[in-house]
């Protein structure tokens, strides 16, 4: 079972009348010194510990995050964030290439150049297996750093725990990523609801002009796909622990087989396809479905590159015995050697708040599929974006995030080679399994 992050503010506020006070905790710490008014027996003044926005005013911080859009618009939250905190942020932005070593770097030698961190959800694994990251609960969880009008409620748990390690919360989404399936409109009413409604449409049209499927069965894509499979059909990649692969289980056989068959009834050349070339099928009437990542819209919707930029939609992925769609989100992660670590949270409660977010959507054009309820089912914005409907439904039910092992990359390699190994015939799907298996094992 995953663990759930606990928002129990209620019942923290309840505690906290007998021991906060109504400044914040000295810098570092995560509970408040009790004042003497919260320690009077007079219970005609009670002292509630509450949010104070102006509690680390003279404070900065530096942010650490990749060159893109996104970088240039954060930069700009931080003049509004100062004027209503008092914090000043300074953003880094460097190429995506580097960040993850600068990242390392930082949090390792624990210089504490930076206090936030902008991160795939895949990374923090890592980072957290040296106690580098900050356990994001312990803001949350106090009312004197959680902002009443934040409503964390609306961040959808499995995005969430897409960012727990051991039980700690050590990243904060704000937007995500998910495999979805793209379909084109004027050929079906309305997509595969199911795996096995969607073999049999793929087999019906197999030997037809427009195939039923493609599909990216590169190295760096064949994962997201399997992996999307073998939720669907009740499997996981490795038990709760992280500890042991599980690719041995029936579960996970039956997913196999049922990927090289369908990809038998796509076009060629499925294994040096990632999911750009794939979308050129879609683009071009090759394909009348696919299995795609959801950052694909934009290409297969463009007038200059499409020519059914009107007529390919966009759904979550079928169902089997569950929903199962490969998901990363990108978050803010805060390093364990900040010295204001409660103030990058308030950055962080800033930066996602529901308005500011609904912005970042509209700037970027529904560019950034936000980790927000709310926004996912706007109407205002569903009537833009459509596909918000189709991630909705996918973080509601299907997102599965990539294990949280610090060994990843090197899993994710073995993994994909083993499945490319099936479909290109020099390995069964049961001898590919178990030596995958063995391999993550040794790994592990």
């Amino acid at each position: 079972m995953k663990k759930k992050v606990s928002i129990l503010l209620a019942m923290v506020m309840a505690v906290s009348l007998l021991t906060a006070c109504n400044q914040a905790a000295p810098e570092g710490g995560s509970s408040a010194e009790p004042s003497s008014a919260a320690e009077s027996t007079d219970q005609s003044s009670e002292s509630e510990a509450s949010y104070d926005p102006k509690a680390f005013e003279g404070t900065e911080l530096t942010f650490l995050r990749h060159s893109a859009y996104e970088a240039d618009w954060m930069t700009e939250q931080c003049a509004g964030f100062e004027e209503q905190t008092g914090i000043k942020v300074t953003v880094e932005q460097i190429a995506f290439s580097d960040l993850h070593d600068k990242t390392v770097v930082d949090l390792s030698s624990g210089a504490g150049s930076y206090d936030i961190f902008a991160t795939p959800d895949y990374w923090l694994a890592e980072y957290a297996e040296g106690g580098w990251l900050a356990d994001l609960n312990e803001y949350i969880n106090n009312p004197l750093y959680y902002d009443p009008d934040y409503k964390i409620e609306d961040i959808p748990q499995s995005l969430l725990d897409c960012n727990m390690v051991e039980g700690k919360l050590v990243g904060f989404p704000w937007k995500f990523n998910a495999t979805v399936m793209y379909y084109r409109s004027d050929l079906m009413d309305a997509p595969p609801s199911t795996w096995a409604d969607y073999l049999d449409y793929c087999k019906e049209n197999a030997d037809k002009d427009v195939k039923g499927i493609g599909f990216s069965m590169s190295k760096t894509s064949i994962g997201d796909v399997y992996m999307s499979i073998l939720g669907a059909y009740g499997g996981q990649l490795l038990d709760d622990d992280n500890k042991t692969c599980l690719l041995d289980s029936q579960e996970a056989l039956n997913a196999l087989n049922f990927m090289v068959e369908l990809n038998s009834y796509g076009v060629e050349g499925s294994l040096s396809r990632h999911w750009d070339e794939t979308a050129v099928l879609l683009m071009q009437g090759n394909v009348a479905t696919d299995i795609m990542v959801n950052t694909q819209l934009s290409n297969v919707t463009d007038p200059e590159k499409s020519n059914y930029p009107e007529d390919i939609m966009v759904s979550a992925l079928p169902k089997e015995k569950t929903r199962g769609a490969f998901t990363n989100t990108w978050s803010f992660a805060v390093s364990a050697g900040s010295k204001s670590p409660a103030a990058a949270w308030y950055f962080i409660q800033y930066v996602t708040g529901a308005d500011r977010i609904k912005d970042l959507v509209i700037a970027t054009e529904g560019g950034t599929a936000p980790a927000r309820t709310s926004l996912l089912e706007d109407a205002e914005l569903v009537e833009k974006y459509p596909l918000f409907t189709a991630m909705a439904e996918t973080s509601a039910e299907g997102a599965l995030a990539a294990p949280k092992t610090s060994s990843w990359s090197s899993v994710q390699e073995v993994m994909a080679t083993h499945l490319q190994n099936v479909l290109s015939g020099s390995e069964s799907a049961e001898d590919a399994l178990n030596n995958a298996k063995s391999e993550i094992d040794a790994l592990l």
